[in-house]
């Protein structure tokens, strides 16, 4: 099976230089997961998640400790200096920049195997160089239940 089987056709997507407050609206309207990023040439650049944008609101030292350690949590509050800060980004600064993406015809386990083996949940589907679609975990495991529920009707 490729993945174009279960694809999400002409995805949505952000333009390089979009602001991060554009972009938590998006995410926020549209209930997406990931986001590609495409340079004004429509060129696939980069990935942004949830995730990225989450780790926004985070103090830079937060990777560096054990958080259950951590007993007040109130230091580690959204400041007004720190509001400032993330009005100035755009999606850019946080993306991910190595996009690994994978073709129409992929199969489905390749592209799974590429998910597990990255942590990822999104890729962007390419044709072409060019960004056609987006796939995620979810969209492969429905594909493979339904390929499941219909050979059991048959048996």
């Amino acid at each position: 099976m490729k993945i174009e089987k279960c694809m999400t056709w002409n995805p949505f997507f952000l333009k390089s230089g979009t602001p991060i407050r554009e972009a938590a609206k998006v995410f926020i309207a549209r209930k997406f997961g990931a986001l590609p990023i495409l340079d004004k040439r429509d060129k696939l650049i980069g990935i942004v998640t949830i995730m990225d944008l989450l780790k926004v609101f985070l103090p830079d030292f937060v990777p560096l400790v054990d958080i259950d350690f951590i007993k007040d949590y109130g230091a580690l509050e959204i400041q007004e200096k720190d509001i400032e800060k993330i009005e100035s980004l755009v999606v850019d600064d946080i993306m991910t920049k190595k996009v690994i993406s994978v073709d129409s015809d992929c199969p489905l386990t390749r592209a799974i195997s590429l998910m597990k083996k990255h942590d990822f949940r999104h890729l962007p589907v390419v044709k072409e160089g060019k960004l056609i679609g987006m796939v995620s975990s979810t969209d492969i495991c429905r594909r493979f239940l339904e390929i499941w529920e219909a050979k059991n009707k048959k048996d």
